[in-house]
């Protein structure tokens, strides 16, 4: 039972890992892309 239990906590945290890397990804990209498009003068949209 705890193992089944651990492992599903493992997953669950593995696949927020997963989703996190990819928001943070698509974040950098983005920011990086808009900095070097145009002034860093614009925080926000």
């Amino acid at each position: 039972m705890e193992c089944s239990l651990q492992n599903v906590f493992l997953r669950n945290v593995l696949n927020r890992m997963f989703f996190y890397g990819m928001f943070f990804i698509r974040v950098f990209s983005f920011i990086g892309r808009r900095r070097i498009g145009k002034c860093h003068h614009m925080g926000k949209r």
